[in-house]
């Protein structure tokens, strides 16, 4: 039921129209750089869903690019390599830093074993405690270095300050 919802979910949107234009999101071509399937998935628990959905966009709509967003501890264990080799359908994979992962070594690690399946991947949603700004900086800061040594692109979701300290966005 889950996956039938979805897939009705991904049709719905890529045959939207926009009022603008009267055109479906389906043949904006290179308008869009990828699909994002889903951000921040549980894929140690269902593998093949990521697969599965990534297929069912692809078959939408051929020519499109799909990424998962959110991948994150990739050095725990043969999982990640384990799901690399189930998802032909993905072309990108977001990879999401966490603090109980080493930046360095985990995307090292990601860039090889993206590179062996042929595949891309980004750097997503870096942030830290907006409250601690010398750390926020230092985070910032290695992101950038990382993104620049694998010629990646970093994607954050918002920098500095706001009204809400406390977040980590």
């Amino acid at each position: 039921t889950a996956r039938a919802a979805f897939r009705r979910r991904i049709k719905h949107v890529l045959d939207y129209r926009g009022a603008h234009t009267g055109r479906a999101w389906n043949d904006l071509g290179p308008v869009l750089f990828a699909w994002e399937i889903q951000n921040r998935p549980e894929w140690r628990a269902a593998m093949a869903w990521t697969e599965d959905m990534a297929s069912y966009v692809k078959m939408l709509s051929p020519g499109a690019r799909v990424m998962a967003g959110g991948v994150d501890l990739v050095t725990f264990g043969p999982l990640f390599d384990e799901l690399l080799a189930i998802t032909p359908s993905v072309d990108l994979w977001g990879y999401h830093p966490d603090p109980k992962e080493p930046l360095d070594a985990a995307t090292d690690l990601i860039a090889r074993r993206v590179a062996a399946h042929k595949k891309e991947w980004l750097l997503l949603e870096v942030g830290g405690p907006r409250g601690d700004l010398d750390r926020l900086r230092h985070c910032y800061e290695q992101s950038i270095a990382v993104a620049a040594r694998h010629g990646v692109p970093w994607l954050v979701s918002s920098l500095g300050r706001d009204r809400h300290e406390g977040s980590t966005d």
